[in-house]
């Protein structure tokens, strides 16, 4: 959370010798009520940081069973008991903590997302720039793998399904040209982990133009000092880019490549299927059957949506049929 989540206690940037002296009594802690635990890795000349982020997984009262919001409740008020605590935040799986001046961050995850989850996490805003590259191609990189967000004709108006394609690190780090095991790696330099980053098959400089970008999601990274840094790296590498290259679509190879060729029929069959349905009933077709409008219109809906009937004949009939239906209930009563 940027060591900002704390409002109501003493919170204090640490330096990387505090950081490095309270990081494994922090685990220590959480080792007691997890039995997954992970700091996400940072690189090794960064000097000083403003909070401490801790990865977990399978609480130990839980035993296999899912974590119930009582079983969370209870394990916070542990940790917050443990870490002598002054103040407690909650935001989605995350928790927040004080301990000795310092806030940290107890992200949690499920135990077999936890190796994804924590790829994801190293090197702070490293996903973000993967998730970007990924986006690109038509993809979409997070904390629980990669997945294709398909729509017709590639209109987002016309939303088809999300289609996940695979939780394992390698494997999606693989796919997108990104070596999974230099990620687990420490870095040196913040520049190090750009480095790391622009040399891809998928990398793209004209891409990361602030223009390219929507006003909410520039006004947010100008807020992340490391990706504000990225970009102002590939200002000074890349000074001549000004437009970016057409965007390569991989999906359907990404869908083929992950095994997700039956998944992926599914889903089409399913949304052609339901515009076919919304082609033959909707308030245009018995408007003009019918003549009805404004409340009668949309009582006639209604009467119609009641049928069980009528709504199989929908669901299997053609378009005829259909009409022919329409008009017999509403016309011919």
């Amino acid at each position: 959370m940027g060591g900002n989540a704390l409002k109501n206690c003493v919170i204090r940037r640490y330096s990387r010798a505090e950081y490095e002296a309270i990081k494994p009594r922090v685990e220590a802690i959480l080792r007691k009520h997890y039995t997954m635990v992970r700091v996400p890795d940072t690189y090794r000349s960064k000097e000083s940081f403003g909070d401490l982020d801790v990865l977990v997984a399978d609480p130990i009262l839980a035993a296999g069973k899912d974590v119930s919001a009582a079983l969370d409740k209870e394990i916070s008020a542990q940790l917050r008991d443990d870490f002598q605590s002054k103040e407690v935040v909650h935001n989605g799986d995350t928790r927040s903590f004080e301990y000795e001046e310092f806030q940290i961050d107890v992200m949690y995850c499920t135990g077999p997302m936890f190796e994804m989850h924590s790829a994801y996490l190293q090197h702070g805003d490293l996903a973000k720039i993967i998730g970007l590259i990924s986006s690109r191609i038509g993809l979409q990189y997070h904390d629980h793998g990669l997945r294709v967000r398909l729509s017709h004709n590639n209109d987002v108006t016309q939303p088809i399904g999300d289609l996940e394609l695979c939780s394992d690190p390698g494997a999606v780090l693989g796919f997108l040209g990104f070596d999974h095991a230099r990620i687990l790696e420490s870095f040196d330099t913040m520049d190090d982990i750009f480095d790391f980053a622009i040399n891809t098959k998928y990398f793209d400089p004209r891409f990361f133009r602030t223009k390219v970008f929507n006003h909410n999601f520039r006004a947010k990274t100008t807020k992340r000092k490391m990706y504000t840094r990225f970009l102002d790296v590939l200002e000074e590498r890349f000074p001549d880019s000004d437009e970016s290259k057409p965007r390569v679509d991989v999906a359907l190879d990404a869908i083929h490549h992950f095994g997700k060729d039956k998944e992926y029929d599914a889903l089409m069959e399913a949304f052609f299927h339901k515009k076919e349905v919304s082609e033959k009933f909707n308030g245009d077709v018995v408007h003009r059957l019918t003549g009805l409008e404004r409340q009668g219109l949309g009582d006639a809906m209604r009467t119609l949506k009641a049928r069980p009937d009528f709504m199989r004949l929908v669901d299997k009939g053609s378009r005829q049929e259909v009409e022919d239906a329409i008009k017999e209930i509403l016309v011919g009563r």
